[in-house]
């Protein structure tokens, strides 16, 4: 055989041999799962507070607290796994009713900055009673919560919370993943600084903030007050007051029973039935109402306003846009309809009576109803002062640029 080539054969066979070691290497599994009963009654407290890890807590009608840390490296040694895990403490105390989990590295091993401790996932799986206080606390990885009844507060640094039914307070936080609660009786608080927020039924007042993320809510039977800095907000049925403010994003509100503030500084703001005092502001975007039984006060910098059913005061303008607004009750105010750059367009019901001022720069007012005039030469061509439907409040028109139309 040719030396040089038996010389490149064992070679090619030295270092597939090399390779294989090391594909074995990056796939070996080291595991080391810690089990843990404590006997318990229901109402108790269960504090978590993990280094790193998920949390996942599920309830049952038990009397006992049942606990299965699970942990796993992958793509080091065997021997070096082991090391880690061994200097990976995790302690558990019972105090009566209350248990309480702690896991940490030694610090000596985590300034050596080891490759295995990065390489260790860990996760909390563990059952209590379904009446339990929860504490949950975990530097990175998500915390889940079935059904459960009690006070719950949750924080993690990276990753996303997930609870179903609450029957008592909720105060979570997160530093980087979503908030998503299906419901609570008790007061809410959630604040995360980079996800969404996704909220259900909340019977008591909320508290919800996001740095970048959209924030939803099903039903709010209490006072809300939500704020986000980088999203839209969505809201389904609010029957208590509410204040909502987005940087850039827009806001939808199905149903508001009382009042509301919603202020965007960069979006549309569309509500469907608004039953108390709203207040909406939008600096870039339009504005929706269907209905409004209370005072709406309806202010943009950059589009169109309209109004289809109005039964009380209505302040609205618009720096660029047309106004379009239907009274079908008589306020029990002044009305003030401005516009710098849109026509104006007014439905009046027949029992809707008020005293019109009216005036344009750049139209006509057109009238489709009759008008008394008051003051004798007050008509022209981009002005009409006089009294419809027998008088009453005052509805003032104003617009620098377009007509001004008057329909039944």
């Amino acid at each position: 055989m040719n030396i040089g080539y038996a010389t490149r054969l064992v070679c090619l066979i030295i270092a597939a041999g090399a390779c294989g070691v090391t594909a074995r290497l990056s796939a070996q599994t080291t595991e080391s799962n810690l089990n843990k009963r404590f006997t318990v009654k229901p109402g108790g407290n269960l504090v978590i507070e993990a280094d790193r890890g998920g949390i996942e807590i599920t309830t049952g009608e038990t009397s006992e607290v049942k606990i299965e840390v699970k942990r796993k490296i992958t793509g080091v040694s065997k021997e070096k796994a082991e090391e880690a895990l061994a200097a990976h403490q995790v302690t558990f105390d019972q105090d009566g009713d209350r248990v309480e989990v702690h896991a940490q590295f030694q610090k000596s091993f985590v300034q050596n900055l080891s490759k295995a401790a990065q390489k260790m996932q860990v996760r909390y799986e563990v059952l209590v009673p379904s009446r339990f206080n929860l504490d949950l606390r975990t530097a990175a990885g998500e915390i889940i919560a079935t059904d459960i009844e009690g006070t719950v507060k949750a924080r993690t640094a990276g990753g996303s919370l997930k609870f179903a039914e609450i029957k008592g307070p909720f105060d979570g936080n997160t530093s980087a993943g979503s908030i998503n609660l299906q419901g609570a009786t008790g007061v809410v608080t959630v604040r995360t600084a980079g996800g969404s927020i996704s909220l259900g039924r909340l019977d008591s007042e909320t508290t919800a903030e996001t740095s970048a993320g959209s924030i939803s809510v099903k039903l709010a039977k209490a006072k809300l007050n939500a704020v986000t800095h980088g999203g839209g907000i969505e809201l389904g049925e609010v029957d208590g007051p509410a204040r909502v403010e987005t940087s850039a994003g827009s806001i939808t509100v199905k149903t508001a029973k009382t009042e509301l503030s919603a202020i965007t500084h960069g979006g549309k703001i569309e509500a469907g039935d608004l039953g108390g005092a709203a207040e909406l502001t939008t600096s870039a975007g339009s504005i929706k109402v269907t209905s409004a039984h209370g005072p709406l006060v309806a202010k943009t910098s950059g589009g169109g306003i309209e109004i289809e059913q109005a039964g009380d005061t209505v302040t609205a303008h618009t720096s660029a846009g047309s106004i379009a607004a239907g009274f079908t009750g008589k306020p029990h105010g002044d009305c003030r309809l401005t516009t710098s750059g849109g026509g104006i367009t007014v439905h009046l019901a027949d029992n809707v009576g008020f005293d019109l001022d009216a005036r344009t720069s750049g139209g006509r007012v057109i009238t489709e109803l009759p008008v008394t005039i008051t003051v004798v030469g007050e008509h022209k061509g981009g002005a009409l002062k006089g009294k419809v439907n027998g008088g009453g409040n005052v509805l003032e028109l104003k617009t620098t640029a377009g007509d001004i139309l008057l329909k039944k």
